[in-house]
């Protein structure tokens, strides 16, 4: 017999994210709260930043942060629906998606003021891009996670299912965070988005982040160092801005500006210049650990 699907959808009249699920598991559907079978989906959304306090029950999680926003950052307003609200399943591989389920979310976004739509599963995602909305990068075989569309007023955002076996997936959670601080800062050729957050200010859940560039089967080239240049991939991709930015590098306690390039499907690129990456030493194979101390700003140390 077919089960009733039982959670309730959380839908505002003004959503900063309005996160998109494929459809409901048994085990959540059971309880009746969202993503209550263990708190991964709560762990992430803490790490990333996008809740300040931790959920330690699972069974509350949605009630603090989809039915309230005290610790939501900034006091987002969130809410959440599934795709296939008429489908309670766990194995996603027997779910069923529609371009009239997708039509469904093109209505709500019509009603409703949602700032970003977060597409939270491959196969939500792949059946917006069927729908012309999104259009999704890839590299190495590797999705590539972050701003994938617009639809009228609402930026589109593809993140990975927080249960899956992705390294660093806070990582392109707080891209949700970082786009809504760059979209704060004037225009200026003379100042990086740094100057969005303040020093001291609520936005501190970026600091302390460390990630060892190059990513594991990656390896820093002779031309890389003849074109004072670092490659960026997939699995760091999360850590930078998601648009070409001017960002702050520290090394050894000196401040150097530095020219963060967008490249789609392919390697990102940190140029370094010659001076600093002489400075770190770097050589052909040799590696950096690199940690993120604020929007935008990075320090450096060779390893």
């Amino acid at each position: 017999m077919k089960k009733q699907v039982n959670l309730s959808e959380y839908i505002h009249d003004e959503m900063d994210l309005f996160f998109v699920a494929l459809n409901a598991p048994e085990e959540s559907n059971n309880n009746g709260h969202w993503f209550s079978r263990n708190l991964s989906f709560w762990n992430v959304l803490f790490d990333a930043g996008i809740i300040t306090e931790q959920i330690t029950d699972a069974l509350k999680g949605d009630l603090k942060v989809f039915g309230s926003n005290a610790i939501n950052y900034n006091k987002w307003i969130i809410g959440v629906t599934d795709l296939n609200r008429d489908v309670v399943q766990t194995n996603s591989n027997a779910v069923l998606t529609s371009i009239e389920q997708v039509q469904r979310i093109f209505e709500i976004l019509d009603a409703k003021k949602v700032k970003r739509l977060v597409l939270m599963h491959s196969k939500v995602a792949s059946e917006f891009e069927e729908a012309n909305l999104i259009k999704r990068n890839f590299e190495n075989g590797a999705n590539v996670y972050g701003k994938v569309g617009q639809y009228k007023d609402t930026e589109v955002f593809q993140v990975p299912f927080h249960n899956a076996s992705i390294p660093n997936k806070e990582a392109f959670y707080r891209l949700l965070i970082e786009e809504a601080v760059a979209d704060n800062v004037p225009d200026s050729k003379t100042t990086s988005h740094l100057s969005a957050t303040s020093e001291g200010s609520s936005d501190n859940t970026y600091t302390k982040v460390s990630f060892v560039l190059p990513d594991s089967g990656n390896s820093i080239t002779e031309n890389d160092i003849s074109n004072a240049t670092l490659r960026v991939t997939v699995a760091s991709k999360g850590y930078f801005p998601s648009r070409d930015s001017v960002i702050e590098i520290v090394f050894e306690n000196k401040t150097y500006q530095v020219k963060y390039t967008k490249r789609g499907n392919r390697s990102d690129l940190l140029k370094l210049g010659r001076d600093l990456i002489s400075k770190i030493g770097l050589k052909p194979y040799g590696k950096v650990k690199i940690t993120k101390i604020g929007t935008n700003k990075y320090k450096i140390t060779s390893t």
